[in-house]
């Protein structure tokens, strides 16, 4: 074989050795649970995974057309994101990398999600910034789930305040004022307490009754902090 016919053949192999890693790679990317995609040195897509297009409901190519078009805030101020804000654009003209931004996003189909978004730059073997990579998880429902969550604790806090004056007064009227605390519980913790009235009295009925068999105010502050921190959960079930 000729020097020139060596060559071909190293280059050939060499060739169908990057497609094999590009297929690995991308087979990889498809696989993720999470929006993943490659931008290369100006911020345009050269590759993102299924996951990523279903988040955002389309893929904007253009680098400079997705940084203006797309519409997202900070979850926590509920203030604007800017073009040059993105933590690609970030990433890409100061080599930073963001992880786990909390943002509220408007997709491109007009869905209103919740998501985790970090970016990092890619560099060359000689330091150069090439590409980012950036990744995003759709976090909506436990965001939401957290958020009920903390209300329900919020409003049972609110209603001790309460009870610890009717649980610990004298023991008068007692059937009517267990039904009236259980009934205040259930509207703590439930969004509807009227669709499962008895599921919903009967689940917060033990705690209620020592409440109400309490006859000291110290013998009462244990059970009152015990409904304090008791999730919603764990009342109705």
């Amino acid at each position: 074989m000729t020097k020139d016919g060596e060559k071909r053949v190293k280059r050939k192999r060499a060739e169908e050795a990057f497609e094999e890693r590009e297929k690995l790679l991308r087979l990889v990317l498809a696989t993720l649970p999470v929006g993943v995609a490659v931008t290369d040195r100006v911020g345009d897509i050269v590759h993102a995974n299924a996951a990523s297009k279903l988040i955002w409901g389309d893929t904007i190519v253009s680098g400079r057309q997705r940084w203006a078009q797309s519409k997202a805030s900070w979850h926590d101020t509920g203030k604007s994101i800017s073009p040059t804000e993105w933590a690609s654009v970030k990433a890409l003209s100061e080599g930073k990398t963001s992880l786990n931004e909390l943002i509220d996003i408007e997709t491109y189909d007009g869905q209103r999600k919740i998501i985790q978004n970090s970016a990092a730059p890619i560099r060359n073997a000689g330091g150069l910034i090439v590409g980012a990579v950036i990744v995003n998880e759709n976090v909506t429902e436990r965001v939401r789930a957290e958020s009920a969550l903390r209300e329900s604790t919020n409003r049972l806090q609110h209603l001790v305040g309460g009870l610890e004056r009717a649980a610990c007064a004298p023991r008068r009227h007692q059937q009517s004022r267990q039904r009236a605390i259980r009934m205040r519980l259930c509207a703590a913790v439930l969004p509807d307490p009227k669709r499962n009235p008895r599921r919903c009295e009967s689940g917060a009925g033990s705690i209620v009754t020592n409440l109400l068999t309490c006859d000291k105010k110290h013998k009462c502050k244990p059970l009152l902090h015990q409904l304090a921190t008791s999730t919603s959960r764990e009342l109705i079930n």
